[in-house]
């Protein structure tokens, strides 16, 4: 049952998310026929910032509930032209990591742990003491969805699958899910924020990549008020 709620939310996370979406973020939802397995595929499309010298990328996951640990490592990814790719075929959420490998195969004593998501790929840019996901807003909310468990009989309603059923999508546990997905994203942008100050980054880099996060959290919380008004709009007293 959750495997069929994660591929519908991906199929769904472009209706319900309120955020624009670019030409490269779209792929993110188009899924392709399930193997014979039922799995589906992840991928990851990294790029790695000009003055970052990583030449390769240890890949890991395991179950949602594990620790991650060596023993988890699936691959080794080269770096080539400042861009690197991994792609694997899932049937349910993975708990994931990405760790830098150095010029002399020094293995980084930083890493990123993003959640692998069935049907979903992540755009990655890895920059100097931080990184970046270009649709990190779709990101978070399928996996604000996943947590929530969306009902699957709604979204069946919603996608026009199912005319016979009663149930439908329930706007205030869709509206949560969006505002959670904003919250959580502002969170995480702040975090970054204070990677960006103590990462040693030269002054006007700083700034210029600070004012960055600043203007999204600003369209965020733009986009937060948009949902209330609507979602208020709507209501009978």
């Amino acid at each position: 049952m959750k495997k069929i709620l994660y591929l519908l939310i991906a199929l769904v996370a472009t209706e319900i998310a309120t955020t624009n979406i670019s030409a490269q973020d779209s792929n993110s939802y188009q899924m392709a026929t399930a193997p014979q397995d039922g799995t589906y595929k992840f991928v990851i499309e990294g790029n790695v910032a000009l003055d970052v010298p990583d030449s390769c990328y240890n890949i890991y996951f395991t179950d949602i509930d594990g620790n991650i640990t060596d023993k988890d490592l699936v691959a080794c990814v080269k770096v080539k032209d400042k861009k690197f790719r991994y792609e694997t075929n899932i049937d349910v959420i993975k708990q994931g990591r990405i760790r830098a490998i150095m010029p002399g195969d020094n293995l980084h004593s930083a890493w990123i742990n993003l959640y692998f998501i069935p049907g979903f790929t992540v755009y990655m840019t890895v920059h100097d003491g931080y990184y970046d996901i270009q649709n990190r807003d779709q990101y978070n909310f399928m996996v604000s969805a996943w947590q929530n468990e969306v009902p699957v009989s709604a979204l069946l309603v919603r996608l026009g699958m199912d005319t016979t059923s009663k149930d439908q999508p329930n706007a205030t546990t869709l509206m949560s899910i969006a505002l959670t997905t904003y919250k959580n994203l502002i969170n995480e942008y702040e975090d970054q924020i204070g990677d960006i100050r103590r990462s040693g980054i030269p002054y006007p880099e700083q700034t210029k990549a600070i004012q960055k996060l600043l203007n999204r959290i600003e369209q965020i919380n733009a986009k937060m008020e948009q949902i209330i008004d609507s979602y208020t709009s709507k209501m009978t007293f």
